[in-house]
């Protein structure tokens, strides 16, 4: 009975352990970091994707924060948040003001606004903020 727990609980570890490593084995290794993170499903790009153009923009802090979201696993549950209680600056139709709503609501998050209530969400990343 011993032994078949075992077995049981080495399977399952492999089970896991594979299941994360598919995207990442699907990936050519002459395949550019961004071919990479797109495949992993980080990078989903604009209109046409992950290309040249996309990759040449520097990114806004709405996208940064939807990264950040994304990568903490957090993405889907921050779409589909409700809550009205926003930053000052944004209207309510952007396609990222759910996002950033949830952001405000969970400031343990670590990624708020500025002091007088705004958020910018569309004046470029810096490192800074980024980290």
């Amino acid at each position: 009975m011993k032994s078949m727990r075992k077995l049981i609980a080495v399977a399952i570890t492999l089970s896991i352990l594979l299941t994360f490593s598919v995207p990442a084995l699907a990936v050519s290794p002459s395949s550019t970091p961004a071919e990479k993170c797109e495949a992993l499903g980080v990078l989903l790009g604009s209109g046409n994707g992950v290309d040249a153009k996309y990759l040449a923009s520097a990114t806004t802090r709405a996208q940064g924060a939807t990264l950040l979201l994304r990568l903490m696993g957090k993405e889907d549950e921050a779409q589909a948040y409700e809550g009205k209680d926003n930053f000052k600056d944004i209207v309510g139709n952007e396609w990222f003001a759910s996002r950033l709503a949830y952001l405000k609501a969970n400031p343990q998050l670590g990624f708020g606004g500025y002091p007088d209530g705004t958020f910018q969400p569309n004046k470029i990343m810096t490192v800074a903020e980024f980290n």
